[in-house]
């Protein structure tokens, strides 16, 4: 990690231990599982003609790549979508940088998570460009982070024009035939989710091959990520979608990450590793990874709060 980011508690907060390192890679597979399985959601809408649905879908997975990237370098993300919008772009196209970016991920996963010097406010997309450019070996990081920044504006404006009403209000003739404008949108905002998608894909590959936490421990990590991709990613992949001819697009990007493990003869090395797996698949154990079960406890509160409040609710009939 360059200077400038170990100046980061966040980063710091993941170097506790081999398990602390273990755990924020299975984050990281996590993050890109999301972006990649929204896009396959908005695929199959598109294809099912729900273009607004579609739209929304697609955006949603712009942010899931955004903040696997971020996460990467930094080891943390701001929570709200305008704050992506603000590391990525500004007006003049010169990101800003003290710029308030509102929750922190982090700190909402682990409430003892402690912000001490830099945080979330004090980096843009000219520092994410340069690290992944030295450290990863992406050179061209900058150009496609620029790219990202106009296309997060464009898309933002319209995601908020994009929504059923506005559908129903501007986009159909008689409420039947949606007008070519927003199939047009749909296609346009599918294109740059699968963008974004790409360039995440291209920072975890260089993330995993030159990662200096990774290299004493690289074959498990390239073995676990193997596994990972090919078991736990491709079912909710293919759980999304029935469509095979859709879901083979996204299986490319998964291969990608892979295609440069092949080198490593995994039919060899799985009986030597076979015990240095486990070690990260208990790392991410709900026994172990306390904050993913408190994570996981709190989600299943506020379910069932939500259902004791609807639980006498009358629905009006007439």
């Amino acid at each position: 990690m360059d200077e400038y980011f170990e100046q980061f508690q966040s980063n710091n907060y993941w170097k506790q231990d081999d398990e602390k390192i273990n755990q924020r890679l299975y984050v990281t597979l996590c993050l890109y599982q999301s972006a990649c399985s929204d896009f396959a959601t908005s695929l199959d809408l598109n294809k099912d003609k729900r273009y607004s649905w579609a739209v929304i879908s697609s955006y949603y997975s712009i942010m899931h790549s955004l903040r696997t990237i971020i996460f990467m370098v930094i080891g943390d993300f701001p929570m709200e979508h305008s704050a992506l919008n603000k590391i990525f772009y500004d007006e003049q196209d010169t990101p800003t940088i003290n710029h308030y970016l509102g929750r922190s991920w982090l700190k909402n996963f682990d409430s003892n998570f402690q912000e001490i010097g830099r945080n979330l406010n004090y980096f843009n997309r000219n520092h994410l460009a340069e690290h992944y450019s030295r450290k990863h070996q992406f050179t061209d990081s900058d150009k496609h982070f620029s790219n990202i920044s106009k296309l997060l504006n464009l898309t933002k404006k319209i995601r908020n024009d994009s929504n059923y009403e506005a559908l129903i209000i501007a986009h159909e003739k008689k409420h039947i035939i949606v007008s070519d404008s927003f199939i047009r949108l749909t296609t346009a905002i599918l294109k740059a989710a699968e963008y974004c998608i790409s360039i995440a894909t291209k920072c975890i590959k260089h993330y995993i091959e030159l990662n200096e936490e990774f290299r004493f421990n690289k074959d498990r990590i390239k073995w676990f990520t193997y596994e990972f991709l090919l078991t736990r990613f491709t079912g909710t992949i293919e759980a999304r979608s029935k469509r095979k001819y859709l879901t083979s697009k996204i299986h490319k990007f998964s291969r990608n990450i892979i295609s440069s493990f092949l080198e490593t003869d995994f039919a060899d090395i799985e009986l030597t590793i076979s015990e240095e797996y486990l070690e990260i698949e208990n790392s991410i154990s709900l026994k172990i990874f306390g904050e993913k079960r408190n994570l996981m406890n709190k989600f299943h509160r506020n379910v069932n709060k939500l259902e004791e409040s609807v639980s006498n609710l009358k629905i009006i009939r007439n």
